[in-house]
């Protein structure tokens, strides 16, 4: 992501997915890998990332962080909404990074 952008949009953002009572609607069209892997990849940062991708690295800390309930989340598809979108098993290895973030000192 090219940082001379990142002030300009991103505030705004984070703020959006740190408000409890904020619905975060996400559209999964050509999301390799679904709604994990799109977070995996932005948790791993790096000048690859997309803003897509860490945005939903954003959402995964946020619910993590207690600051997002995951039925605050709606996801869709070409199809339209899609009920019961399975929460991410936050404890598995590859969201480590997500809870450091989050945890450490």
């Amino acid at each position: 992501m090219d940082p001379k952008y990142i002030n300009t949009w991103s505030t705004h953002v984070r703020g959006a997915i740190d408000n409890p009572d904020t619905v975060i609607h996400v559209y999964l069209e050509q999301f390799t890998g679904g709604f994990e892997g799109m977070a995996t990849r932005g948790l791993a940062g790096g000048a690859g990332v997309h803003a897509t991708q860490q945005e939903m690295a954003w959402i995964a800390r946020s619910v993590i962080g207690g600051r997002k309930s995951w039925d605050k989340i709606k996801f869709y598809d070409r199809n339209g909404p899609i009920s019961n979108y399975p929460e991410p098993k936050w404890r598995e290895g590859k969201w480590y990074t997500a809870w450091t973030f989050e945890w450490a000192p």
